[in-house]
């Protein structure tokens, strides 16, 4: 299901989210059950079921990493799980962060923990950078590469999985 064209909106990085808002609003009004109450069954359920498409699409556009992997999955570019390669640099810089986390977990340190996910939200801050103009040269219908946005999305899926584990040891 493509949440874009469900709410009528271009396939973008960054929607505008006042309009994914007013979208959302507009087909909550025409899907809403009072509408069909006395309906028949197979509308009134019809209705329900889109329903719950309108409230996955709001959800998924209004999320960053949600709206990121449904672009790339609409794009045909979302890599199958385990078949995506990382280049061999960013792995090593992550080996880096494991080893510190391994340490961590042996030996809490809050100061050290503050300092790994200050390290952590910079690298993806930098990820972010470095793809950002091919994102938004998508969203103003360039024609781009999106090899560049596949590497970020993997990427950011790592950084997120090592920070979700720095936070357990945080709690």
């Amino acid at each position: 299901m493509d949440y874009f064209a469900f709410y009528e909106l271009p396939r973008q990085f960054f929607p505008d989210q006042e309009k994914v808002r007013k979208a959302f609003l507009v087909k909550s009004r025409q899907l809403h059950p009072d509408y069909f109450s006395f309906s028949l069954s197979g509308e009134k359920q019809k209705a329900e079921e889109l329903a719950g498409i309108n409230n996955q699409a709001y959800q998924t556009l209004r999320d960053d990493d949600k709206r990121l992997a449904h672009l790339l999955d609409l794009e045909d570019k979302l890599p199958e799980e385990g078949q995506a390669q990382l280049p061999q640099e960013f792995l090593m810089e992550m080996m880096d962060f494991n080893e510190a986390l391994m340490d961590l977990e042996f030996e809490p340190d809050p100061d050290k923990i503050a300092g790994l996910d200050d390290a952590l939200d910079q690298l993806a801050g930098e990820l972010k950078a470095e793809v950002l103009p091919v994102m938004e040269g998508f969203d103003r219908n360039e024609p781009v590469d999106l090899q560049p946005v596949v590497d970020y999305y993997l990427k950011k899926r790592y950084v997120h999985r090592l920070k979700a584990n720095l936070a357990k040891l945080g709690s």
